[in-house]
């Protein structure tokens, strides 16, 4: 496992591959920060292709954000996990074909989703 923070976020890479992105509490995502965080996740190694966005925190975007996010190919697989009620601050962003997206309740069901998408991916490649 390993770890790396942003100003606004944290991330946890676990040694199964999938990445746990911890958004900090009252944050206000930007077209900046959501290119900082692109950029953080691509240089990781191994690359990264699954995340699994742990929403602990209430936080929000901007429009610019939410396209920049909802437009990139850095990611193929994001699972997010909603512990309440919370709206999705992407909603009524269009997400295209490539990008698959799923949201959950619990820790756990998120987290097997995105080991069955790697799997998977795996098997393809091999």
């Amino acid at each position: 496992m390993q770890e790396y923070s942003l100003e606004f976020c944290d991330f946890i890479y676990h040694d199964n591959g999938i990445l746990e992105v911890i958004v900090k509490e009252g944050v206000e995502i930007t077209a900046e920060s959501a290119h900082q965080f692109l950029h953080a996740i691509e240089q990781m190694q191994p690359k990264v292709t699954a995340a699994l966005v742990n929403r602990k925190h209430p936080y929000s975007y901007t429009f610019q954000a939410n396209l920049i996010l909802a437009g990139s190919k850095v990611v193929e697989d994001v699972a997010v996990v909603k512990y309440t009620k919370m709206s999705w601050p992407l909603k009524g962003v269009f997400f295209p074909k490539f990008y698959h997206l799923a949201f959950f309740d619990n820790y756990e069901e998120a987290s097997e989703w995105l080991l069955a998408k790697l799997k998977k991916r795996t098997a393809a490649s091999g």
